[in-house]
This record gives structure tokens, C-alpha cells and sequence, in this order.
């Protein structure tokens, strides 16, 4: 295949018939017919004097064959036709001006093929990342122990994410956490199957009794992972972990960072105030205790969140959630039952924030121990 530039004068019909009426029609006229003769065209336009011009692409014999046809049927004459690179010598500027519609063609092919990669890399993607929500999900408890009443809203931002609960009967004991590991998405996500692996080990340690003991164990784990650590960022959690002794009826309470909630009998709430410190924050020695702090539950309800819930930005006001009003709107909620009050809570923060969306991954677990004596509604 050859490139060539062909110049030629309309016929005086033709060429008033262009006058009268300036379309696209006569140019893709000669476009069909070029086409059927199996030749090319790169480029074409019509100059004020009936000129016309092609650029095109095609063996030498087949254009020959359409030149004839052309000035038999008095359709084009004075057609003059010279090779694309004896064109290109003679006017330089006027060829790369003619070949700019094959200089793109290209580079847009090749946007077009990389798009289609990327559409296929991105589909890969999702599938992994829905298939990781999946074994996120499982880690999560489905049957609860009979003697607790439980209300529970866990909701990633971005499918996967770095929170998950743990809800796990021990006999003699509940062991019930919440934690917010650092970072989001499949970081996130990967932070929180070792935490939760981690969760296992002490769960078999026959040492371990107390919620802050679980809490340090998973903290001594964790720096001898990231031992070794080339950045300063934490690779740890925020969390609550509570043991309720089913004999006793009191419940262990130890956190990291993650304050407890709770409502009295009389509906007013209370807060029991943990560590300020994360779960593998390397600023912290190995051998650090976690303080544990020991409550009764009679009349209780709990309310264990992590920050993605106070951290709801209102659309209209840009200010957060905050603690104070989760609190507030916890208030007088102790009569109804524990899915109610999440109802509930939700249902603020969704009315509050308005168009503004999510900033970080939610959980809200509210519990209670079920006592004869207490009335569910």
C-alpha cells in the first residue's frame, strides 16, 4: 500500500450544485466510491474554487482505475496525483496538516485499547474486593449467646474496611470487643483478620482473664510483627473489649482509645473512661497494661461504637456527631430494645448528616445481659 495526494477540479455541476448547498454529501460520495475500490482515505476537503483534495492510501493500479472513471464520467478533471513523500518535500507544512487525522488515529486506538484494559482491570478488582467483603463477613458472629440481647450496625466504607466486632461465648464468660483497626479498604481489611486471629491466640491463653490482659497481649503481638517497620505509623487498633462473668454478673471493661457508653436504669448515660493509647502504637513498651475496670451490669444497657459514628459530618453545619450528642440522643433509650436503640441511633446520624457522606467505617454494638426481672419492648 501506497500514500498519495490527489488534487482535481469539480465539473461545473457538480461544483454550483457545492455552492448552492455545503454538505458532507459530495465528500462522502467519493468516500464510497473510494472505499469500493479498496482504497483508503486518510484525509479530504474542498477548497472555494471547486478544488478538492484527498489523501489516500491504496495500491497504485486501483487508483488508477477511479482516476479513469472520474474523467470519463466528467465528474473530476485536471486531476493531478503525486506520491505522498515527493508531496511532502514540495509543501512540508500542508502534509503534516494532512496526515494530522492519521496521527490521531493512533493514539486513539490505543487510548481505546487501554480503557478496555483498564474496564477489565477494574471488574478484576471489584470481584477481589467483593470476594474479600465476603471473608470479612464471615469473621463476623452470626449466633449470639441466649442470655444477651444485642443490636448491632456495622457498615464499611468502602466495602471492606478496618472494623469488625467479636461477640464469643467461653462458658463462664462473654467476650464481647469491638475494634477499629487503622487504615481503610483492603488495608484496612487486612489489619483486621490478623487482629482477629490475634483475638483467637488470647482467647486459648489460659492466662488471660481480664479485658485489659487481651488488650496487652494483642499489643505485644503487634509490635513484634512491625518490629522491623521502615514508617512510624501505627499498624494496630482503636477498640473495646468487654467480659461479662455470667456468675458474678459484672462485666470487665478495658479500652484502647474507645470509651464505653452506657444507660442507667433511669435513663440518664454515663461513660466509662479508658486508656488513651492504640493497640500497637510503637511509642508504647512491649509489657504496657491496659487498665481494666469492673462494673455491674443490673439494669445496664452498653453501647460500644467505634469513631466512624461521632465522626458524622453534617452537610449543613460542618460540624461532627460527636460524642456529646450520641449521649444526648442515648438518653431515655433504656426502656426499648437494643435493635431499637441502633434503630435508632442510625436514624439521627443519617437525618444530621444530610448529603454529606460517610468519613470513616461504622460499627455500633448495643447489648444488654437479659435479667428476669427485665422487661423487653
Amino acid at each position: 500500500m501506497n500514500r498519495w495526494f490527489l488534487e482535481g477540479q469539480l465539473s461545473n455541476k457538480l461544483f454550483q450544485s457545492y455552492l448552492s448547498e455545503p454538505s458532507e454529501e459530495l465528500l462522502e460520495t467519493f468516500q464510497t466510491v473510494f472505499k469500493t475500490a479498496n482504497i483508503k482515505i486518510i484525509n479530504s476537503f474542498m477548497g472555494e474554487n471547486g478544488n478538492i483534495f484527498f489523501f489516500l492510501d491504496g495500491n497504485s493500479d486501483e487508483l488508477l482505475s477511479v482516476i479513469m472513471m472520474f474523467r470519463s464520467l466528467d465528474v473530476i478533471y485536471d486531476i493531478k496525483v503525486l506520491p505522498i513523500i515527493g508531496f511532502s518535500k514540495m509543501n512540508p507544512v500542508m502534509y503534516k496538516a494532512a496526515l494530522i487525522k492519521e496521527y490521531y488515529r493512533e493514539p486513539v486506538a490505543e487510548i481505546e485499547k487501554q480503557k478496555k484494559i483498564l474496564k477489565e482491570a477494574k471488574e478484576q478488582i471489584k470481584d477481589s474486593i467483593n470476594y474479600a467483603s465476603r471473608i470479612l463477613q464471615s469473621m463476623l458472629p452470626v449466633i449470639f449467646p441466649k442470655d444477651f440481647e444485642i443490636g448491632i450496625h456495622w457498615q464499611p466504607l468502602n466495602i471492606v474496611g478496618g472494623d469488625f466486632y467479636i461477640i464469643r461465648d467461653l462458658g463462664e464468660n462473654v467476650l464481647i470487643a469491638v475494634i477499629d483497626c487503622s487504615g481503610h479498604g483492603i488495608p484496612g481489611a487486612l489489619l483486621a483478620a490478623l487482629t482477629n486471629s490475634i483475638f483467637d491466640q488470647a482467647v486459648i491463653n489460659p492466662k488471660i482473664n481480664e479485658a485489659g490482659e487481651y488488650l496487652a497481649e494483642a499489643h505485644k503481638i503487634f509490635l513484634q510483627i512491625f518490629r522491623n517497620r521502615k514508617t512510624k505509623q501505627v499498624e494496630g487498633f482503636d477498640g473495646t473489649v468487654c467480659i461479662y462473668n455470667r456468675e458474678k454478673q459484672n462485666l470487665s471493661v478495658a479500652g484502647a482509645r474507645n470509651n464505653l457508653l452506657l444507660i442507667e436504669a433511669d435513663g440518664q448515660v454515663a461513660e466509662i473512661k479508658v486508656n488513651r493509647k492504640s493497640v500497637g502504637n510503637y511509642r508504647l513498651e512491649e509489657n504496657f497494661n491496659f487498665q481494666t475496670s469492673c462494673i455491674d451490669t443490673k439494669g445496664r444497657t452498653f453501647i460500644m461504637f467505634t469513631d466512624g459514628i461521632t465522626d458524622v459530618m453534617s452537610s449543613s453545619k460542618s460540624i461532627l456527631f460527636g460524642k456529646e450528642r450520641l449521649m444526648k440522643e442515648l438518653e431515655k433509650m433504656n426502656s426499648i430494645s437494643t435493635s431499637q436503640i441502633v434503630s435508632n441511633i442510625i436514624l439521627s446520624l443519617n437525618k444530621y448528616q444530610g448529603f454529606e457522606k460517610n468519613r470513616d467505617d461504622q460499627t455500633l454494638i448495643v447489648f444488654r445481659p437479659v435479667a428476669e426481672n427485665y422487661k423487653v419492648i
